[in-house]
């Protein structure tokens, strides 16, 4: 998980370097967020307090909400749909700034109960919005990039296949 952590912090700065291109700003912060979350689920990992173990699951959490996010405005600056939606990516933010505000506040993973050594089982009802909005965010930025790279010339085909992957 450290050397995950180094590779996606080497890879926000370098896209950070060059910020002005488009979706290099979105995709910096995204390597960066991962680099935090590879970091945090590193610390997580060799914590064995419960205590510690929920605040770096919070964290993670807020990792988790916000990067999906991220991915989509790189997706929409990459295939040049980001001008047209500029007013609604704010409200994109909705739903982590939610789940910010229910780690931090509510202590969102200590509506989880410890079911065994290293199992955890989440009871939140949040958990259901937490899990279905990334995965919907993921489907729109694929199908984005699938018709961007049906519409693309051959050329340029290679960039979006390769932000697929």
């Amino acid at each position: 998980m450290v050397l995950a952590a180094v590779a996606a912090a080497a890879l926000g700065q370098l896209a950070w370097q060059r910020r002005r291109v488009p979706g290099a700003l979105p995709l910096a912060l995204s390597a960066l967020l991962v680099a935090a979350w590879c970091g945090l689920t590193a610390v997580e990992s060799t914590t064995k307090t419960a205590a510690f173990i929920f605040l770096f699951i919070n964290l993670e959490t807020i990792c988790q909400s916000v990067l999906p996010v991220l991915w989509l405005l790189v997706v929409l600056e990459l295939t040049g749909s980001r001008p047209r939606l500029r007013r609604a990516q704010v409200w994109l933010f909705v739903i982590p700034v939610v789940t910010l505000a229910l780690a931090t506040v509510n202590n969102l993973p200590a509506a989880t109960d410890l079911a065994g050594p290293g199992i955890l089982v989440n009871v939140s009802p949040w958990f259901a919005v937490q899990e279905a909005y990334p995965g919907l965010l993921l489907a729109a930025g694929g199908v984005l990039l699938a018709r961007a790279w049906l519409r693309a010339a051959p050329m340029q085909r290679a960039p979006l296949a390769l932000l697929a992957a």
